[in-house]
């Protein structure tokens, strides 16, 4: 959550801090009062979720100790771990990482405790996501009409910039690629950030949990993440990561990850909303039966569109982890 704001706010300051290339050298007072005006009412979003979240975690943790404590008396020490790491995992505290039990592994009191906790997550992210687009929303008004203003007197560099930064309060993300089924990424793709437009599931298969390896299915592993649920339509962003050591399984919206040792790229898939481009002369519409937290816009720019999502790679086959070399 935090990550998306900074981001967000970010790139704001970059698309209004115009460079001499565009022979400005400042936004005007009017742009930039406007982002002022956005960065203090997305801090106090921001700063309003994080009060929420504390509240959930402390919440959900001093049942788990509660839980944990009972299983300790009556001797259940194996359970009372598994209680204690879901707890520290929750409240952000390092964990064992072979000891960390899948949701669905805990004491059914426990693992109640948890799934409540990540859906009250899931709708807080969703909550705090939606309001700050509603405010830049609302911080782009006065814009489009600078804008209108801008294109009727020919400034094209001015326009250029503020037009860019409509798009960033709005959230229209151009560059918004068809569900891919596996990433399928690279060593030298690590870094990278990705969009695509994707329909969450539950078939196909998933290694890790949060962070997962470059092979998993994505619409399933957005689905195990909390970013859509199953026959849900959305934009979703993919962060391409290094390779981790080991990849923990759990149990998340009814989703079992699996676990793995070694694997040389890794993602991360976060929710992201914005304007979907339907290919050129399709209606804006999800298919029958998706679900929509967002509006679907129409966004088209000449022949810029996106082309109809090419069919999902099929699994292949996973290779046994290297063995160690020889001593």
């Amino acid at each position: 959550m935090r990550y998306f704001l900074r981001t967000l706010l970010a790139s704001l300051l970059l698309v209004v801090g115009l460079s001499a290339s565009h022979a400005v050298d400042e936004p005007s007072p009017a742009v930039q009062e406007i982002v002022d005006s956005f960065r203090r009412e997305a801090d106090s979003i921001e700063l309003d979720a994080a009060e929420q979240l504390s509240k959930l975690r402390l919440q959900a943790a001093e049942t788990l100790q509660e839980i944990q404590d009972r299983l300790c008396r009556d001797a259940k020490l194996d359970e009372a771990l598994a209680v204690r790491e879901q707890a520290r995992h929750i409240c952000g505290k390092p964990t064992n990482a072979w000891a960390l039990t899948s949701v669905d592994a805990l004491p059914v009191d426990a693992g109640e405790v948890a799934r409540a906790y990540q859906l009250a997550v899931t709708r807080l992210e969703r909550e705090t996501t939606e309001r700050l687009l509603a405010a830049g929303h609302k911080a782009a008004e006065p814009l489009e009409r600078l804008l209108k203003e801008l294109c009727r007197d020919a400034k094209l560099d001015e326009s250029v910039a503020v037009r860019n930064l409509i798009r960033q309060l709005t959230g229209v993300i151009r560059d918004v690629k068809p569900d891919p089924g596996q990433l399928r990424a690279d060593a030298t793709q690590i870094g990278q950030v990705w969009y695509f437009e994707v329909v969450g599931n539950t078939s196909g298969s998933i290694y890790g949990t949060d962070i997962f390896t470059s092979d998993s299915s994505l619409a399933m592993a957005a689905v195990h993440s909390g970013v859509l649920v199953p026959g849900e339509r959305g934009i979703v962003k993919v962060t391409i990561l290094p390779g981790q050591s080991n990849y923990v399984s759990s149990t998340r919206h009814g989703i079992t990850s699996h676990a793995y040792s070694s694997w040389g790229v890794s993602f991360r898939v976060e929710r992201t909303f914005g304007i979907v481009k339907p290919k050129l002369g399709a209606a804006a519409t999800p298919p029958t039966g998706a679900m929509s937290h967002a509006p679907v816009y129409e966004f088209r720019c000449g022949n810029d569109f996106i082309p109809p999502p090419a069919p999902p790679l099929p699994d292949v086959p996973r290779p046994e982890p290297p063995l160690p070399p020889r001593s």
